[in-house]
């Protein structure tokens, strides 16, 4: 009987691994009219004040405004050069270009605050930086490749499920960890809009709400057909419920983003070089992004100047001057000149020099006399 329910259990569990594998599949060939894609993107990301568990003293809300260009093509490559803005500090632009090169197992991401010094680099494996839950770009919305990246395996099991959204029919995909069965992660999936998710949730431990992203669609002209893209998306983060004093989940962030109308370009035939961590784009069309990009040279230009200046003031000092040190340095004497005896005879020194010279103006004085 024992072999039999076993057997049972794993026959489900394999048929639930082939569900979960087809409706990818048909996801797949659904998208398949897009070659690649491009866009320009801006949002913002509101982080509430939250006070520590015991304490009264609440972090300060941020708003930080974002503003960027974005490239994608077929195999979930893409690259993001983002400008942001923290309301805190509106003249100090931080620039954001992250790559993910799937054909190359390459992800990067480099942050500064002007192109005159290295800055921040962070390189990984694309598995990893999509497992970020990243909010600022369209990457976020386009999510083919995260459910790629988590099929079932020796450490998942993935089951699918039928679900509704606003009256519209959508299938669910259910991520979950084999042994311990935490929930990970849901999608919506809507199969009659080219297979896009149209809603995301992530979970704490106990299937807590970590976080929940919608994501809007809009149609667009393709080759003389229709293909339904990701076009907005809100999302609300919440903090583990061990950080709240009464266990419950507490709303931590919230964020919007949106992609520009009259910025969008499909199959314009991208290639690698687009997707290289130097690759420049040229200027934003919208405004608030050629305001960041422009705010952004700035902050370069003067850092440069700043950098020039630096290099060049011990060139137009003297010879001499230019290899001394600036700054005094005191003398230090040997241990055998700073005994008391050293001492004392220095001033023995002192005193006959200072006798000679009294008595050799005395002398003078009487000659002239």
């Amino acid at each position: 009987m024992r072999f039999i329910v076993l057997a049972v259990a794993v026959s489900a569990l394999a048929a639930a691994d082939d569900q979960a594998q087809k409706l990818i599949d048909a996801i797949v060939a659904l998208q398949a009219p897009l070659e690649d894609f491009r866009c320009e993107f801006e949002g913002i990301v509101h982080v509430a004040p939250q006070a520590a568990p015991g304490s009264d003293v609440a972090v300060r809300e941020r708003h930080v405004a974002f503003s960027g260009m974005f490239l994608w093509r077929k195999g979930g490559d893409f690259w993001c050069d983002s400008f942001h803005e923290d309301a805190q500090a509106p003249r100090k632009i931080e620039r954001r270009t992250m790559v993910v090169r799937s054909r190359d197992g390459h992800a990067e991401e480099h942050r500064r605050f002007d192109d005159a010094v290295e800055g921040q680099r962070t390189i990984g494996s694309p598995g990893i930086f999509r497992t970020r839950l990243d909010f600022e770009g369209p990457q976020g919305l386009l999510l083919l490749e995260d459910l790629r990246d988590r099929p079932p395996d020796e450490a998942r099991t993935v089951s699918v499920r039928d679900d509704q959204i606003d009256g519209r029919a959508l299938k669910v995909l259910e991520v979950r960890v084999k042994d311990i069965d935490k929930l990970l992660r849901r999608y919506w999936i809507d199969l009659g809009r080219n297979g896009h998710v149209v809603r995301l949730e992530a979970y704490w431990t106990g299937e807590r709400l970590r976080l929940r992203r919608d994501i809007k669609l809009a149609r667009f002209g393709l080759a003389g057909a229709q293909i339904w893209m990701p076009v907005s998306a809100e999302q609300v983060t919440y903090s583990p419920p061990t950080a709240s004093e009464t266990g419950e989940n507490q709303p931590e962030s919230n964020a919007t983003i949106s992609m520009l109308d009259g910025t969008t370009a499909f199959n314009a035939n991208l290639d690698a070089k687009n997707f290289a961590i130097d690759y420049r784009a040229g200027k934003p069309i919208s405004a608030s992004g050629r305001r960041r990009s422009d705010q952004f040279d700035r902050q370069t230009l003067a850092a440069e100047r700043i950098n020039a200046a630096a290099q060049k003031a011990p060139k137009e000092l003297p010879a001499q001057e230019a290899h001394e040190d600036p700054a005094p340095k005191a003398d230090i004497l040997p241990e055998s000149q700073s005994s008391p005896l050293f001492v004392a005879f220095g001033f023995g020194v002192v005193a006959v020099i200072a006798f000679l010279r009294v008595w050799a103006r005395r002398r003078r004085r009487e000659r002239d006399l």
